[in-house]
């Protein structure tokens, strides 16, 4: 019998009990169209593009921040864990693998 706190969701297992989201309008470099997050967490995220993605293939976007009056960039890189397209428009669903930050 399957554990009941994980389901399979477009070829990858999705615990129930994942990170926590914030919702966010984020706009993201990605891409030439560029992107915006729809929520975010510690292990992922969900963002909005013109652009397609691949099932299972890995992304690469930035986020720019300001600490301490300082611009960043957090770079981020994940695996593609869910696509969908909805009024030309995709929504990717990324789950990270690597982050860090350089200078704006």
């Amino acid at each position: 019998m399957q554990n009941p706190t994980n389901t399979v969701v477009e070829g990858y297992q999705q615990s129930l009990d994942r990170a926590e989201r914030v919702y966010a309008t984020l706009p993201l470099g990605y891409g030439a169209a560029g992107a915006t997050t729809q929520n975010i967490s510690a292990t992922g995220v969900l963002f909005s593009t013109n652009e397609d993605a691949e099932l299972g293939s890995t992304v690469t976007f930035t986020v720019e921040v300001v600490l301490d009056g300082r611009r960043l960039n957090l770079v981020c890189e994940g695996k593609v864990v869910r696509v969908e397209h909805q009024n030309g428009r995709t929504s990717v669903a990324a789950r990270l693998s690597d982050s860090f930050f350089e200078v704006a």
